[in-house]
C-alpha cells in the first residue's frame, strides 16, 4: 500500500503515458515489496479489469490502495470491486470503478523490471486468487519481516 495524495497521482494518470511510484507496506508481498516502483497505467475501461489484476483505487480521503482484485460483482448501481492485498487476512472495502486510478502494468524491484505478465507473476495471480488460504499462511509469516 503507497499512502500519497490521490488526487495528485489522478492528474498524473490522465496522461497517455504511465507513472511510476514507490510501494510502501507489506500488505502485497511477496507480489510486491516495499520500495518496490509499481509501474501504473490510467484504466480506461473498467470492465476489462479481472480477477487477479492489481490495481491503484482511492480509500478514504487521501489513501491511496493497491491491491489484487478477487472478486467483481454487477449490481444495479455498476460494477462493484473487491480486493485485498496477498498478505493480508482481510477484504478491502468494496469499490466502484469511479475511485480506480490505475492497473498496475510492471513494477521494479532492484532495478529489475518485472511484467506483470512474466511467469512468476502469472502464478503468483493463480496461487493468490485460488488458493490465497494456503500462499497466506507462509508469506504472512515472511511478511512481518520487510
Amino acid at each position: 500500500m503507497n499512502k500519497m495524495n490521490p488526487h495528485a497521482l489522478a492528474e498524473q494518470l490522465i496522461t497517455e503515458h504511465p507513472v511510476e511510484f514507490r510501494m510502501g507496506g507489506c500488505s502485497m508481498y511477496p507480489t510486491l515489496r516495499a520500495d518496490d516502483w509499481a509501474i501504473v497505467k490510467r484504466c480506461e475501461d473498467a470492465t476489462k479489469i479481472r480477477p487477479g489484476d492489481i490495481v491503484a483505487f482511492r480509500s478514504g480521503e487521501n489513501c491511496l490502495v493497491c491491491h489484487r482484485v478477487v472478486k467483481i460483482k454487477n449490481t444495479n448501481v455498476g460494477r462493484i470491486f473487491i480486493s485485498k492485498g496477498d498478505n493480508s487476512v482481510s477484504y478491502d472495502q468494496p469499490f466502484t470503478a469511479d475511485q480506480i486510478f490505475g492497473i498496475i502494468i510492471s513494477y521494479k524491484h532492484n532495478d529489475k523490471k518485472i511484467s506483470i505478465n512474466s511467469l512468476r507473476m502469472k502464478f503468483l495471480r493463480f496461487a493468490f486468487l485460488y488458493f490465497s488460504w494456503f500462499a497466506q499462511k507462509g508469506y504472512r509469516v515472511i511478511g512481518k519481516m520487510c
